[in-house]
């Protein structure tokens, strides 16, 4: 017959806690000593990495959250080699971006200007043939929000526009 030898922390709490508090110290320490040794070599991590080089499981990881960060931080300063290519090209998408958004609102800016142009000059014409006066035209443009349709004094003929212009201003 073979004996086992009884366990020394069979049935005794305090030593179960002070193992396990033991074995969760030598974990943390083997995974920190794991990021430094990468970090001296320049060496990019991912949790499945560091984990299996300090000979943890992911989930020790993941329930470390200063250890997580400290992960995170390496992975900015030295971030795995198909990442830096990714990085750069959306930079350069940005940057794209970034010059659409400058072109384009250049050239609303250009057609905003050219419409009140346009409006304008309908406006000017519409008062040389009497269908708006200015002082129509000084309510229209004042605080008071509501829409106001400007009212055309003169023969229909010469007020062919007169929707266009109620529709513009108000």
């Amino acid at each position: 017959m073979t004996s086992t030898a009884p366990t020394p922390s069979r049935g005794n709490p305090a030593a179960l806690a002070r193992a396990r508090a033991e074995a969760s110290a030598r974990k943390r320490r083997d995974v920190v000593a794991t990021l430094h040794a990468a970090a001296d070599r320049g060496q990019a991590l991912t949790v499945s990495t560091l984990a299996a080089s300090a000979g943890v499981s992911r989930q020790v990881l993941y329930s470390q959250p200063d250890i997580m960060g400290g992960l995170r931080r390496h992975q900015e300063r030295y971030p795995a080699a198909g990442d830096r290519p990714l990085h750069a090209a959306r930079a350069a998408d940005l940057v794209n971006a970034q010059d659409t958004i400058k072109r384009l609102k250049g050239e609303a800016r250009e057609l905003n200007r050219r419409l009140e142009a346009g409006l304008a000059a309908q406006l000017e014409l519409r008062m040389r043939r009497g269908c708006v006066s200015s002082m129509s035209i000084a309510a229209m443009r004042s605080n008071d929000s509501s829409p106001r349709t400007p009212t055309c004094s003169a023969s229909s003929r010469n007020c062919a526009n007169k929707s266009v212009v109620s529709r513009t201003i108000s």
